[in-house]
């Protein structure tokens, strides 16, 4: 069957009859190289379960559900008991399993309203290759993984074909899954939590999706505890099955997948759930914490409130570390007039942090609360 792997180990084989009351005969065993594949069946004529590459079409294979298998073409879902694959590393995982080319370079969300998964473009073609992104369109099929613990049910096939896909698979131990509860419906872009704070308002809040940065007096959550917390406090389903660092590079932050461009949660394909990881796209938004630092406007050049001015490195990039944004020591200097402060630049795609005095137009200072 589509979703099962054939079993060519003499172990293998052995176990899966002991598991199905079959008769296990390793006298029975022939290997020889006819030029089929190795596997494990059942004899039709003294119905014992043997490993050998002599089966006919009358014997019946045993075999064990695949860890990993690629759907139909075009085909935006995964068979019964398989979950669409969302990690970059777990996309190569399945690609090498599958004996397919994984190319990261491709990972993405290029098509926002449709669910970013792992899937091969155009299978057995010279230019198939697998990524995790949204647009796949009628040329891909998506490649799924087993929503299953380890604990499995072989089961025989009486008219599996001998010519199987990877027929000498041994049987592949997965890793525990839950299936994913539906996560509670929120539509505000910003959720008060009662939860005791450091100062008045708010501890959590959820930033607008695609924002890869807090709201002014916000930081980003950047462990599983915390992220956990803050979820339950914000009505958000978190899974920290998902924890990773698949976009290598980027910051690790706890965030809401599958946010809509109205901010609203589960009206997208898959559930709106948390977790820590670095593979924040475009339909993520940031989950923050209340934190000591405040980022004024663009353009402002004082601290408001009771918020003071950072005017040295190491306090600069504790800032910068606890607000998710990397510190240009190459930008420190006095390059303008004025008192320096700890300022937030753009840096080519991305926003640095630096001690100087040369704040331009779009530029935030970083200040501090007492």
């Amino acid at each position: 069957p589509h979703t099962y792997n054939p079993v060519g180990t003499i172990t293998g084989c052995s176990a899966i009859a002991r598991t199905l009351g079959i008769r296990y005969n390793g006298r029975r065993n022939d290997l020889t190289d006819n030029g089929k594949p190795r596997a494990c069946f059942i004899d039709a004529v003294k119905s014992v379960a043997r490993v050998g590459t002599n089966y006919g079409a009358a014997d019946s294979f045993l075999c064990t559900r695949a860890q990993y298998v690629q759907q139909e073409l075009g085909v935006d879902a995964c068979p019964e008991d398989y979950s669409p694959i969302i990690r970059g590393s777990r996309c190569a995982s399945a690609s090498k399993v599958l004996g397919l080319t994984y190319d990261n370079v491709r990972n993405g969300n290029d098509y926002p309203s449709l669910a970013a998964v792992c899937f091969v473009s155009q299978p057995r073609t010279k230019f198939s290759w697998t990524s995790v992104n949204s647009n796949h369109f009628g040329r891909a099929a998506w490649i799924c993984e087993w929503d299953k613990p380890t604990t499995t049910s072989p089961t025989a096939s009486p008219s599996a074909s001998p010519i199987t896909k990877n027929p000498t698979a041994a049987p592949v131990e997965t890793r525990p899954r839950q299936k994913r509860p539906a996560a509670t419906v929120t539509t505000a872009a910003t959720t008060t939590t009662t939860t005791t704070a450091l100062r008045k308002g708010p501890l959590f809040v959820r930033q607008d999706r695609g924002l890869d940065l807090c709201p002014a007096g916000f930081q980003p959550i950047r462990n599983t505890k915390e992220c956990a917390e803050a979820s339950a406090a914000l009505g958000l389903d978190h899974d920290d099955w998902y924890d990773g660092d698949d976009e290598p590079g980027e910051v690790k932050v706890c965030f809401v997948t599958n946010v809509d461009e109205n901010q609203v949660l589960d009206n997208l394909v898959f559930p709106s759930t948390t977790r820590i990881n670095s593979a924040h796209w475009d339909a993520a938004a940031w989950i923050c914490k209340q934190s000591q630092y405040y980022v004024n406007q663009p353009g402002s050049g004082t601290c408001p409130g009771r918020t003071t001015r950072i005017a040295d490195e190491k306090r600069c990039r504790e800032a910068t570390n606890a607000l998710g944004v990397r510190y240009n020591k190459r930008r420190d200097g006095r390059d303008g007039t004025g008192s320096a402060h700890c300022i937030l630049k753009k840096d080519g795609e991305y926003q640095s942090g630096s001690v100087n005095n040369d704040q331009g137009a779009d530029d935030s200072i970083i200040c501090r609360y007492p």
